[in-house]
């Protein structure tokens, strides 16, 4: 599924890596099986933001970001901020960590 997904167009690191080190917790506290936190994430966050979040994870450059993304800067700052709020949300992580609230 991830193949042609549009986190391995920008990155070659593995998504659980990556939020392991965002998150700042041990590798068993984040799901393991990429293709359901890929999943998760086109979930919750929009195309841009997904985007966005495989780009800057694979260090590319903010002035190409927002050239790919096709946005002036006030949209892309809106895209940052709303994608780490989303990042910081409890709904989210409890869904990345495997264990949904109900």
């Amino acid at each position: 599924m991830l193949e042609n997904s549009v986190w391995k167009q920008y990155n070659s690191k593995s998504i659980h890596e990556v939020l392991v080190a965002n998150y700042g917790v041990q590798n068993f506290e984040i799901n393991d099986d990429e293709s359901e936190i890929f999943t998760i994430l086109k979930r919750d966050l929009t195309k841009k933001e997904l985007k966005y979040f495989a780009m800057v994870s694979a260090e590319i450059e903010a002035s190409k970001i927002q050239e790919t993304l096709h946005v002036e800067d006030e949209e892309f700052e809106k895209i940052k901020k709303k994608m780490s709020v989303k990042f910081r949300r409890n709904k989210l992580k409890e869904a990345l960590r495997g264990r949904s609230k109900e």
